[in-house]
Order: C-alpha cells, then sequence, then structure tokens
C-alpha cells in the first residue's frame, strides 16, 4: 500500500528529526531553532504538534492529488513485468539474459 508505506516513512522520518532536534540541545546545549528558546516544555510540545500536524495535512494533500491526476494507478516495473512474463532482457553488452 502506497499510502501506507510513505506515511510510515514519513512519520519515521518526523520523529527521528523531533528526537535529532532534542540530542543536539542536550549535546550541544543549543536549540536549533531560536523559537524553543521562548517557549516552555508545554508551548514546545503544542508547536511540534502543529508542525507534525502541517506535515499530515501536506502529506494527505499530495496523496489525495496524485490520485486526482493519475488516477491511482501504480505502473509495474519493468523488473517485475519481466519476472511475471519471463521475456528476455538485453544487457549493456547487447548479450541476452533471461530476466531474473
Amino acid at each position: 500500500d502506497p499510502l501506507g508505506g510513505g506515511l510510515f516513512l514519513c512519520t519515521a522520518y518526523t520523529a527521528g528529526y523531533v528526537a535529532w532536534l532534542h540530542v543536539v540541545r542536550n549535546v550541544g546545549g543549543i536549540w536549533a531553532y531560536p523559537i524553543f528558546y521562548k517557549l516552555d516544555f508545554a508551548g514546545r510540545v503544542k508547536f511540534i504538534g502543529v508542525i507534525v500536524a502541517a506535515m499530515y495535512v501536506i502529506f494527505f494533500a499530495q496523496h489525495f492529488l496524485h490520485q486526482l491526476v493519475h488516477g491511482g494507478e501504480v505502473e509495474e516495473s519493468s523488473v517485475k513485468k519481466q519476472k511475471q512474463t519471463g521475456k528476455v532482457n538485453k544487457g549493456k553488452k547487447g548479450k541476452s539474459r533471461k530476466a531474473d
């Protein structure tokens, strides 16, 4: 499922980035973004929550637009097609080889 895989990757990246912000703060003693100096813990949680919510809105908007433009069709890769059909593929030097 492209939506589930993309959503997982987006969430994992965001969680890693937020964790890295806190590592930099704990190790280096500085915040990567000056606004964090003005916010207390609850404020930072709310701020990061709003940013994450915006990221999800953008993610689902791009997914919707992609479905609208491309109609939800996912083109099979040529390798997958070759495996299914067993067609011979020409290598770089013109040698015939059967698709893996």
